[in-house]
C-alpha cells in the first residue's frame, strides 16, 4: 500500500521542496495550491487546488480525494 500526504502551499519553498522530495521517494503527493493552473508534476505528483483559509473547502477536497 502507497503512503499518501497532502502539502498545502507546494507550489514554492519548503512545500514544493518536500512535494518533490517525497513523490521522488514513492509517496503518493497532492500537492496543493490556490493556482489552478499548475501542470501535473510525475505520476506520484497530484496537484491540486486547495483553499486553506476555507473550512468547507478542505473538508470538501479531502471527502473527495480519499481513496
Amino acid at each position: 500500500m502507497s503512503k499518501v500526504v497532502l502539502i498545502a502551499g507546494a507550489t514554492s519553498g519548503m512545500g514544493e521542496l518536500s512535494a518533490k522530495f517525497l513523490s521522488d521517494n514513492g509517496y503518493i503527493v497532492y500537492a496543493g495550491s490556490r493556482d489552478a493552473t499548475v501542470a501535473e508534476g510525475s505520476s506520484n505528483l497530484k496537484h491540486i487546488y486547495i483553499d486553506v483559509t476555507n473550512t468547507q473547502y478542505k473538508r470538501r477536497c479531502c471527502k473527495n480525494n480519499k481513496k
